[in-house]
């Protein structure tokens, strides 16, 4: 199933029950050579991560994410430590809020025209390149045979738990001065029928905007 096709199935938001889950402990293997790494720009400069966290101003900034070959990250944001705090702490990704099953995947458009990510406690970001035209980054480019995707970030869309819509709300970043964005990320597969979870990969990062 190629990403497109899975695009439109995480798109439908449906709960699946899921049975006892065989997780692996973190650190884990990469999954047939898929790694991805994280940077942070603005103003064009890099900024440095310590310890999972970094501090930005309050405006717009680039998430990038460099990926060793086409496939997907998913990407929980939140305004809530929750989930950052449980991947921190190792605990298995099918506990961390976002990541409990396969349809909690929020609806987005290809190459990241309104500069924007979504924020939702219980659902991800669906991060993914699988082509030039068939990605969710503004820009990607290629380097020492690594995919770098650039999302730019202006805004927010905080996104009304119903999952309707209608009561979404969109911020820019400069509303966001003295808050806290934490990010979860993972390279996962469902498995058997999606009753399982393969989980080989995951990084977590703070930002706070001064």
């Amino acid at each position: 199933m190629n990403h497109s096709a899975l695009h439109r199935i995480l798109a439908i938001s449906i709960t699946i029950l899921c049975g006892a889950l065989i997780i692996p402990k973190v650190p884990l293997a990469y999954a047939h050579n898929q790694h991805f790494e994280i940077e942070l720009r603005q103003n064009g400069k890099i900024i440095p991560v310590e310890d999972h966290a970094a501090k930005l101003k309050n405006e717009p900034f680039d998430l990038i994410l460099i990926l060793s070959e086409p496939f997907a990250v998913r990407v929980n944001a939140s305004l809530q430590p929750k989930s950052y705090d449980d991947a921190k702490a190792g605990i298995p990704l099918t506990e961390i809020h976002g990541f409990q099953d396969a349809g909690r995947g929020m609806a987005d458009t290809l190459l990241n025209p309104n500069k924007e990510i979504f924020i939702e406690n219980d659902s991800i970001n669906y991060l993914y390149y699988d082509g030039p035209k068939d990605h969710r980054f503004n820009r990607v480019s290629r380097k020492k045979g690594k995919i770098i995707g650039k999302r730019t970030i202006r805004q927010v869309v905080i996104v009304e738990p119903s999952g309707d819509h209608l009561g979404d709300i969109t911020q820019p970043i400069k509303k966001l001065k003295g808050k806290t964005l934490y990010f979860v990320f993972a390279n996962s597969k469902w498995i058997e029928n999606y009753s399982k979870q393969e989980e080989y990969q995951r990084d977590f990062l703070k930002i706070d905007f001064k």
